[in-house]
């Protein structure tokens, strides 16, 4: 929704895009304007994929229909992401083991974890699995990686493959709302071995012919 709402209307907000299309869950407000509660990478990267889409069929608010859109944005942005990263697991690992290994080890990964099925979401879970790699192998120095939103896990883990809802109520988002400074204020003390998002740090190295 917020893909939409920063093409069409050209605002992080999605009052105007809810009007067009319908309410959505996981939001937040800030002086009577909704956002989306996720972290906005996804968002922001579909923006070109939902821009290309609009232009082939008139250029206007709501032409797009949802499947094409959730179809091209889950292909370029986690199913190709995911076949990237791969090919960069395989890579590094056949420079310490033999070819057949690091294959072996590659398909255990791709087909034996999550990857596979987050590959098929539009979540950004595979698209940051390859963030270190191209961060550092283009010219860049990661000065830190680390992991947010520990404790929204079980919470997703329930609503989402448990209890199968697409959707949050209010009154959850509105509690989110107030504890999660809390949270992050706590998760800031601690070294967090896993979460639902990952932010990086990093600074050009010299000579790596990028802007600061």
């Amino acid at each position: 929704m917020q893909t939409r709402s920063l093409v069409d209307f050209g605002e992080l907000s999605l009052n105007r895009a809810m009007r067009i299309y319908g309410p959505v869950g996981d939001l937040s407000e800030v002086g009577g304007r909704y956002y989306p509660s996720k972290a906005p990478l996804m968002s922001f990267a579909a923006v070109p994929v939902y821009a290309v889409l609009r232009s082939f069929v008139g250029g206007r608010p709501g032409v797009v229909p949802e499947i094409p859109l959730v179809f091209f944005s889950r292909l370029f942005l986690t199913v190709f992401p995911t076949l990237l990263a791969l090919l960069l697991v395989e890579r590094l690992l056949a420079q310490y083991v033999s070819l057949a290994i690091a294959l072996a080890v590659t398909w255990t990964y791709a087909l034996g974890t999550l990857a596979f099925s987050y590959s098929l979401l539009f979540m950004s879970h595979q698209t940051t699995a390859t963030l270190r790699e191209v961060i550092e192998s283009n010219g860049f120095r990661l000065e830190s990686l680390e992991w947010l939103n520990l404790l929204g896990i079980p919470g997703w883990f329930l609503k989402s493959r448990v209890l199968r809802r697409r959707s949050v109520p209010g009154f959850q988002v509105r509690l989110y709302d107030r504890v999660s400074p809390l949270l992050a204020r706590l998760e800031s003390t601690l070294a967090l071995p896993v979460g639902m998002s990952l932010l990086a740090v990093a600074r050009a190295t010299p000579g790596a012919g990028v802007d600061r």
